[in-house]
């Protein structure tokens, strides 16, 4: 939650995940589809992977606990062990993504960063799941860097996953299956977070949050484009990316009016990846919220979006 302040008479409540499906022409109504929880839920991070014969959406939150739907309207906690995030210092949003990368065997891959507030210095981690439920032991990722309260992304381009760092330095690295190498990291500022990539019309995209404005670029495998700009409303944060159809480009992001905590989860769709429409309410949480995390996925016919929030309640006054 890089940028999200409290003021001093407020305390995290409990956190929630709203979920809305998009079939082209609107959003559905949305629905509470983890939640409410006292354990910090922030994230999650979304994919497709198919398991037991048929394909399932998984979300995985910075908890290591990992839920899934078979329909994109009812979740549940997996049965599987969570993953090991960070188990010795402060949590991160992971990244989630299903690919073959040349193996011929669709797997699972989960990225995240263990910050370790004890002995530093942080590092990135990744597993790997061929069932959705049992996975390998932690593995670090060479060449990547990353510093606390910074997020990572993870997208599979031209048959190699990608991992992208938001840091003083950005960096990324891809893995063909086999080995890690260092590739070209997106311009990045040093102030920007929450990034979020996606692959649409033959690039990969990055998007990230600056200073209230959201940011991306495009790769196509040898070098980034210029920097651009996604209309955004309010203070954005947590831009998610993700194509639903060869021809639209979907983002959407937690607009936070900060001075009367009300969080909405909005949206923009491109036709080129490079105009945007019109920015549209998708959800209006109730209450008083911060943000905490947003994910977008194409799931059978529809794009699936799951966005989490943290309730603020005001601070008991101190003991005279």
């Amino acid at each position: 939650m890089a940028g999200v302040h409290q003021k001093g008479n407020e305390e995290w409540g409990s956190w929630t995940s709203w979920g809305s499906r998009y079939n082209g022409h609107h959003w559905s109504p949305a629905t509470a589809v983890i939640g409410p929880s006292e354990e910090e839920n922030q994230g999650p991070a979304l994919t497709v992977f198919h398991s037991s014969g048929e394909q399932k959406l998984y979300g995985l939150y910075s908890s290591g606990k990992i839920a899934h739907s078979e329909d994109g309207d009812a979740w549940y906690l997996s049965g599987a062990k969570a993953l090991p995030l960070s188990p010795q210092g402060k949590k991160s949003s992971p990244a989630l993504v299903a690919g073959e990368l040349g193996t011929g065997r669709e797997q699972m891959y989960a990225a995240w960063v263990n910050w370790n507030l004890v002995t530093g210095p942080d590092e990135v981690y990744y597993s790997t799941s061929t069932d959705g439920e049992s996975w390998e032991s932690p593995r670090t990722i060479p060449h990547v860097a990353i510093t606390p309260d910074r997020e990572l992304c993870a997208a599979v381009f031209k048959g190699k996953l990608f991992v992208i760092t938001c840091n003083s330095a950005p960096s990324m690295a891809s893995f063909d299956g086999m080995e890690w190498v260092s590739a070209p990291a997106p311009s990045i500022p040093v102030a920007g977070f929450d990034n979020s990539s996606a692959v649409f019309g033959g690039l990969l995209y990055c998007a990230w949050h600056y200073s209230d404005a959201l940011q991306y670029q495009t790769y196509d495998g040898s070098g980034w484009s210029p920097v651009k700009t996604i209309p955004s409303r309010d203070s954005a944060f947590s831009p998610a990316l993700a194509a639903f159809q060869d021809d639209i480009l979907v983002c959407t992001f937690q607009a936070w009016d900060y001075p009367n905590r009300k969080l909405s989860t909005m949206y923009t769709e491109s036709r080129n990846g490079d105009t945007w429409g019109p920015v549209e309410t998708l959800i209006s949480h109730p209450g008083k919220n911060a943000p905490t995390g947003n994910a977008l996925a194409k799931f059978g016919t529809s794009l699936n979006c799951v966005s989490t929030c943290v309730s603020l309640v005001d601070s008991a006054p101190p003991s005279p």
